[in-house]
């Protein structure tokens, strides 16, 4: 056998084969990643008002409030009438002597007195 020879040149593309059959399903994936928030989305219409309901039951007495502030005073009245006399209080004791009083002015002369006895005759003896 003698030695190889040179490499020959590649050649054109051949056509293209024929379709083979569909392949069976793959396995299920993994979950992905969750997505971004959505932007908000606009505002709805107002509804319409709703059927007003029967009244409810009324409720438990409530406590008792603070007490409020004292009032003004009122206006002054008339003075009543005077009251009964009281009792006498007893005696007290009689208070000390006080000084002499100033000596008083004279007294007016009295009525002149009633006229004395008359007297006896006197001696005629004038020997003295």
């Amino acid at each position: 056998m003698g030695a190889p020879g040179p490499q020959g040149e590649k050649g054109s593309k051949g056509d293209k084969g024929l379709i083979g059959p569909k392949g069976e399903h793959g396995t299920k994936g993994d979950k992905g990643d969750l997505g971004l928030p959505g932007s908000k989305g606009d505002m709805g219409m107002k509804g319409d008002t709703g059927v007003m309901g029967a009244p409810g039951a009324q409720g438990n007495k409530g406590d008792p409030g603070k007490p409020g502030l004292p009032g003004q005073p009122g206006v002054q009245g008339f003075p009543g009438p005077p009251g009964a006399a009281g009792p006498s209080g007893a005696k007290g004791e009689p208070g000390r002597m006080g000084p002499p009083g100033a000596t008083g002015s004279p007294g007016i002369p009295g009525i002149p007195g009633a006229a004395g006895v008359k007297g006896s005759k006197g001696d005629t003896d004038r020997s003295h």
